[in-house]
């Protein structure tokens, strides 16, 4: 039975050892209160220990706003960190699939971003998240660099989550209606990276790369967070029809600049792999009953 090291236990962790066991790996899970990612000394000692088949790094300074006051920090994990799991990889000769965003890109574009696209990220969490695929793929490991967009989950409903707390509070919601994005389900992603991990390990092809994972289709958060409200109505989970007002990204007003349209393209995992993207909506109520039942 082979071995996996994920490395990274927030929502999408979870939701990858779900995956990864379904699929008959071993999975050994390790969190940040188990090791420093930023610490090299420190992923060396743990990679050694667990020997792993395949190594999955979720792990990731994801707090967009913070990383623009905490820029080091945010370097030291989603840059640094993964290359000192990419050189572990490489040394070891041992695959690697690394998770990214959709924030490496800049706006405008014409149409969803594909792959070959020269990134440019606006923020220092997308910036540190591009110098960590730069990291992972000059180590010259067998890395797969899966790039993301709006993740939402069982685990960490994310964005989803965020609206249906408001939601229960009452009064009118405030919601950016000016970018365009491809909310994605962790769990799908999860099941793509599971796929991946399979494939790569038991037919001896290996097709890395860059590859981009994300749901269908392309909405804006206004959308979004109606489609979320309109479920959690029906659910039960609230009482009564939530009043939404659109908003433009300048009057929300972020400290870090993000994509006014992050689209990603999966036409190359989708023809590689067979991976099509998933419908996001299908996805909403499990996201939604898990944070009722916690």
């Amino acid at each position: 039975m082979a071995t996996v090291c994920l490395l990274g236990y927030g929502g999408l962790g979870h939701e990858c050892e779900k995956a990864l066991l379904e699929k008959g790996f071993k999975v050994a899970t390790a969190g940040h209160d188990i090791f420093d990612i930023s610490d090299t000394d420190d992923v060396k000692s743990l990679l050694d220990g667990i020997a792993p088949d395949l190594v999955v790094n979720t792990a990731a300074f994801t707090a967009v706003d913070k990383a623009e006051d905490e820029k080091e920090r945010a370097f030291a994990v989603n840059a640094q960190g993964a290359g000192y799991v990419a050189n572990w990889c490489s040394d070891h000769e041992i695959p690697l699939i690394h998770i990214s965003t959709d924030y490496v890109f800049s706006n405008p574009s014409y149409a969803p971003h594909a792959e070959t696209e020269v990134p440019r990220a606006l923020c220092v969490y997308g910036e540190s998240k591009l110098e960590g695929e730069r990291l992972v793929t000059r180590s010259g490991c067998r890395g797969y660099i899966i790039r993301t967009s709006a993740l939402f989950g069982r685990y960490n409903p994310g964005f989803a989550g965020q609206i249906l707390n408001k939601l229960k509070q009452g009064g009118a919601l405030r919601v950016v209606s000016d970018t365009r994005i491809c909310p994605t389900p962790a769990h799908a992603l999860a099941d793509a990276v599971a796929l991946i991990a399979k494939r790569e390990l038991s037919e001896n092809k290996p097709c890395c790369g860059i590859y981009h994972f994300a749901g269908a289709p392309d909405t804006t958060w206004f959308d979004f967070a109606q489609r979320i409200s309109g479920r959690a109505l029906a659910l039960g989970l609230i009482e009564k029809e939530p009043v939404l007002m659109a908003i433009s990204s300048d009057e929300y007003g972020s400290k870090a600049q993000r994509p006014l349209d992050s689209r990603l393209s999966c036409a190359r995992i989708e023809k590689v792999f067979g991976i099509s993207a998933p419908s996001w909506e299908d996805y909403i109520d499990e996201t939604l009953q898990a944070q009722t039942n916690a």
